[in-house]
């Protein structure tokens, strides 16, 4: 579809939309945002918070932002810096007309708007492939379209379609401020390495970084300009040409007021910061539309960036891209459907597409270059992976070989990095020793395998890096996965402390503000002897799941062995030292500090206050340590019934104060917000997939519905999506607001709860158990998703029948009840030889 039919569509449907408010009511999000469908998100401008999308290709994307910032990225590239909280934006798009000899322009994004502007109404709309920034005036509809190409090149669309009933002179403007530096930030030095020269279909952007002992980078950014014929064209090369100012900003801009150019500077640098400009005229017959595209291409030299300009590129060209991007998405193998949602105040629809959107969000994730800034963390990005793996295991495939070969020759994964600018060079990487980081890919590359059967994985070579001393080298050593998972799970055996057999926290664990349990105050040491619970359990669960591969492959089988009494030895050391009582009632502990001076998560903590961790109770239930002591089950409720807040489980209740400088730079963070006795939505997913675990699965339901931004009357995020945190703290006038979105471990964790503990498919590498939540808020409800090969379809129907009854390809099947009272259906890999159709009626 051509952008001028797309757009006309776009702007009909919104039209329609709007005068059903009984639809619009239904669709309704918090923070004026509505799904016009299962995909489509239409935002219209708000006070308070941003929502966001991304787009990208081969981890370089586009953000858009519904306040028309947008920002482009790739690993630690910033091509485009982003411009957010008002910031000046560094991408934008105008356009005006002459009234009686008066040039009136208005921000097509929105950014750098004047507060006299003459419009309507502007929205944002976010469809799965392409931005939407749609802007009414008097005179016409103004469009900008917004979307990575297939070949990684950012495009941009203007559109303005005349519905006067005369002819109006009309004019485009583009201002491009590429910043082109592995950094995230433009300082005062910037614009000494940057140039601009402008080109009669464009402009050639460059940057110079040094980076130390003579060695630099240079990024270069060819900017191709598609306009309709008879235009009037205008560029420069300077923002102090494009505002009028050296001290302008963009929003004052005189070229924008006057209509041109007092100078038009066609190469820039040094003594200028060098952005690109233009101004475009051309007369717009009534019912008639125009447009001019624009092409962004970051390439590794001068003549690659000139030869992109000068592309022959025409619009349908970039017509067809979009349509062949559009046309290549898959229908996903995983599929989730609800419907007559019941106990709770949730619309089918909107909890439907909201899932589905978490799922884009999820994948986005799972495939992406960097996380939460310019590095891509380890825990993150095989979280995001064991989601994602249920509906493109060969993407995910790709990214744990990728990933894995990141780790350290020891078996040390480093906390987060980044990829290296080219073939050869050394990234940039965080090396503070996270103990848990190495878990996740034991916990990834199992699950992987159970879900797909797919063993060859652990066959597939990659590499290393040395980061001895906190320092990144290259390392010429190649081995199979398999051997690299051996390594990683040596490496946390080593870091067992002999004393309570135990699992040390070093630098922290998944709780990163409690980054204090693993100092120490001997000089000779790094580490202390402090331990982290949740890690140990991590570590118990992980080595029962590499000797599962082990003997199952018959490799190595004498470490298998090893593992196994590693495991035993664990359990007996966490039932030992990880359970404590007051007389009446037990715990689980966070952790302790070194030699035991103090605890976390106790009835009496270094701070004299009983405090319980959401992660430990957690985990207990999740590594399978529970099944040890089922009498635990009743204290971990309780547990978790004193964590339960107005926006779900918190981290930790009670929070830590800035003189508790003994547990780590939590007490530095505000009380109420992100691990700080605030509700962390990773770790209270975490805590509902527990309780779903243990049969109290309307407990689970409840903080599920409470995490949820779709709940929400406020977000102050991207509402359509999972953020990470909901802070409370009315005394500092917090109540909801979120750190951040997109980038959250939050929604794979929602998208495994869904499938794991709801719908209840656990697969091992021996076949699969179908263990559906003893209570499912849903008439009906439906899953498909592609096991070991298999397509398998679960149907839940409620009927009133007071038991649950199993029905595989319409035949009743036997099911056991576990100690928890969830009843599970048991097939083995021979029983899933056919596609298998499961029917649960209640």
């Amino acid at each position: 579809m051509t952008f001028e039919a797309s757009v006309k569509n776009l702007i009909a449907k919104i039209d329609e939309f709007e005068k059903n408010q009984d639809l619009m009511k239904k669709r309704a999000l918090p923070a004026q945002c509505y799904f016009l469908d299962k995909d489509t998100v239409l935002c219209y401008p708000r006070e308070k918070g941003v929502s966001r999308y991304p787009y990208s290709c081969d981890g370089r994307v586009i953000w858009a932002y519904s306040s028309g910032c947008i920002a482009i990225e790739e690993s630690t590239l910033n091509i485009i810096l982003p411009a957010t909280e008002g910031k000046e934006p560094n991408i934008g798009f105008f356009a005006g007309y002459y009234d009686n000899d008066v040039f009136k322009d208005v921000s097509l994004l929105g950014t750098a708007c004047k507060t006299d502007e003459k419009i309507q109404k502007r929205c944002a709309v976010f469809t799965p492939f392409a931005a939407y920034y749609l802007t009414y005036t008097d005179s016409a509809v103004f469009a900008v379209r917004v979307f990575m190409s297939q070949d990684k090149q950012a495009c941009f669309t203007l559109g303005a379609f005349n519905i006067s009933g005369s002819q109006i002179k009309l004019g485009f403007s583009s201002y491009f401020d590429c910043l082109l530096m592995r950094q995230p930030y433009e300082d005062f030095e910037a614009k000494w390495y940057k140039s601009s020269e402008i080109f009669e279909d464009g402009a050639l952007m460059q940057s110079v970084q040094y980076i130390g002992k003579g060695r630099s980078n240079a990024f270069y950014a060819g900017l191709k300009r598609i306009l309709p014929p008879n235009c009037q064209t205008f560029e420069t090369a300077s923002r102090s040409d494009y505002t009028g100012g050296t001290n302008n900003s963009l929003h004052m801009s005189q070229a924008l007021k006057n209509g041109r150019f007092k100078k038009g500077v066609r190469y820039c640098e040094f003594t200028e910061k060098s952005i690109y400009g233009d101004l475009v005229y051309l007369n717009l017959n009534p019912q008639e539309c125009a447009r001019a595209d624009y092409v962004l291409s970051v390439k590794n030299s001068y003549d690659e960036a000139k030869a992109a300009i000068e592309k022959d590129l025409t619009p349908s060209a970039l017509d067809l891209g979009l349509e062949a991007i559009i046309n290549q998405a898959k229908t996903k193998s995983l599929s989730f459907e609800f419907n007559n949602l019941k106990d709770y105040d949730l619309n089918d629809d909107i909890f439907n597409y909201f899932i589905s959107s978490v799922m884009r969000q999820v994948e986005f994730c799972a495939t992406a270059k960097n996380f939460a800034g310019a590095f891509l963390g380890v825990r993150d990005i095989f979280q995001q992976v064991e989601a994602a793996l249920m509906w493109i295991p060969e993407k995910c495939r790709q990214k744990i070989i990728e990933a894995i070969g990141f780790i350290d020759e020891s078996g040390m994964p480093p906390r987060q990095f980044s990829y290296p600018a080219s073939k050869g060079d050394i990234p940039q990487m965080d090396l503070r020793k996270y103990i848990d980081q190495g878990l996740w890919i034991i916990h990834t590359v199992y699950n992987y395998i159970a879900f797909t059967n797919d063993f060859t994985i652990l066959d597939e070579e990659s590499g290393y890096y040395k980061l001895a001393n906190y320092t990144v080298a290259l390392s010429d050593l190649k081995d199979s996965v398999l051997d690299h998972l051996i390594k990683i799970a040596d490496y946390l055996v080593s870091n067992i402390d002999g004393e309570t057999g135990c699992l040390r926290a070093l630098y922290g664990d998944w709780n990163d503000a409690i980054d204090g349990l693993g100092y120490t105050e001997d000089a000779d040491k790094e580490f202390g002897s402090g331990v982290s619970i949740m890690a140990s359990l991590q570590l118990y669960q992980a080595l029962n799941q590499l000797s599962e591969i082990l003997l199952k492959t018959q490799r190595y089988p004498e470490k298998a062995s090893h593992y196994q009494e590693t495991a035993k030895s664990l359990k007996k050391a966490l039932m030992t030292y990880g359970v404590v009582s007051d007389g009446a009632n037990r715990r689980i502990l966070h952790g302790w500090g070194d030699k035991r001076s103090y605890f976390v998560g106790s009835f009496q903590d270094n701070d004299g206050a009983s405090r319980v961790s959401a992660t430990s109770h957690a985990f207990w239930a999740l590594s399978g340590l529970i099944y040890e002591d089922v009498t635990l089950k009743k204290d971990i409720v309780d547990n978790f019934k004193q964590l339960d807040s107005k926006y779900g489980i918190m981290t930790f209740n009670k929070g830590f104060t800035p003189d508790n400088t003994a547990v780590g730079r939590i007490g530095r963070l505000p009380l109420g917000t992100a691990e700080n006795a605030a509700t962390y939505i990773h770790a209270a997913l975490f805590a509902a997939w527990a309780l779903f675990t243990l049969g109290e699965s309307k407990f689970a339901w409840d903080q599920l519905y409470k995490v949820m931004p779709i709940t929400h009357e406020m977000i102050s995020v991207t509402p359509f999506v999972m953020p990470n945190s909901y802070v409370y703290n009315p005394e500092k006038n917090m109540d909801g607001e979120s750190m951040n979105d997109w980038f959250t471990g939050s929604g794979c964790v929602l998208i495994k709860v869904l499938a794991r503990c709801v719908f209840g498919i656990q697969p091992d590498l021996d076949g699969v158990n179908i263990a559906p939540a003893k209570y499912i808020p849903s008439q009906t409800a439906k899953m498909s998703i592609n096991l070991k090969g298999r397509n398998i379809s679960i149907i839940y129907q409620n009927k009133g029948a007071g038991k649950r009854t199993f029905y595989v390809n319409n035949k009743a099947y036997p099911a056991a009840q576990n100690e928890f009272g969830i009843e599970t259906l048991r097939l083995s890999n021979k029983d899933l030889a056919d596609d298998i159709n499961i029917l649960i009626e209640d």
